[in-house]
């Protein structure tokens, strides 16, 4: 990870984690290496993180991350969670599997839970590249955005889905998104 990687992934976390309650039961999708839950520290009540691409899952006290896909390889006694979070995730799935990823959240959430997204505007893609080229930063996954509209395709597909919206704000000179949902 470049420096500038890590500078934009601890900016990604803050205002993600601003809409993470505290004491909440955290499920992370796509955690990598379980920052989410390290950066929320003691403000964690209980987390959860699911990703494909870990090498091996690990229990480590107020967390655990479990390799596999969400939701498949989730255990069958997983419960429900106060909040899910989505870290640049969204703009990976095709939009069928943007749909059932909704009713998935949906599923795993308690009333009044939340759903908390990161998702890059689509014109993010062409500065990683450039990025990429110079070497300023190491992203291999930029070619698997399939162009998603963030801006205009988020808050009507979870909106569809039966949530409310509390939060959509760009930050990052408007090159990324917060969005944050929640049942009624």
């Amino acid at each position: 990870m470049t420096p500038l990687n890590t500078y934009l992934r601890n900016r990604r976390m803050a205002i993600a984690c601003s809409q993470v309650p505290d004491g909440a039961r955290v499920l992370d999708v796509g955690c990598r290496d379980g920052y989410l839950f390290q950066y929320l520290g003691d403000r964690l009540g209980e987390g959860i993180g699911i990703d494909p691409d870990l090498m091996e899952g690990r229990d480590a006290g107020r967390y655990r991350l479990l390799t596999g896909w969400f939701p498949d390889d989730l255990p069958e006694d997983v419960g429900t969670f106060d909040v899910v979070t989505l870290l640049a995730v969204l703009e990976h799935l095709q939009p069928v599997e943007q749909e059932q990823l909704v009713v998935d959240c949906r599923n795993l959430l308690r009333p009044g839970g939340r759903v908390v997204l990161t998702v890059p505007s689509k014109e993010v893609d062409h500065v990683l590249r450039v990025l990429r080229a110079l070497r300023l930063a190491a992203d291999d996954s930029v070619d698997q955005h399939w162009g998603f509209d963030a801006r205009r395709r988020t808050v009507p597909l979870f909106e569809a889905g039966g949530f409310s919206t509390l939060v959509h704000r760009p930050f990052q000179l408007g090159l990324n998104n917060l969005f944050c949902f929640t049942l009624p």
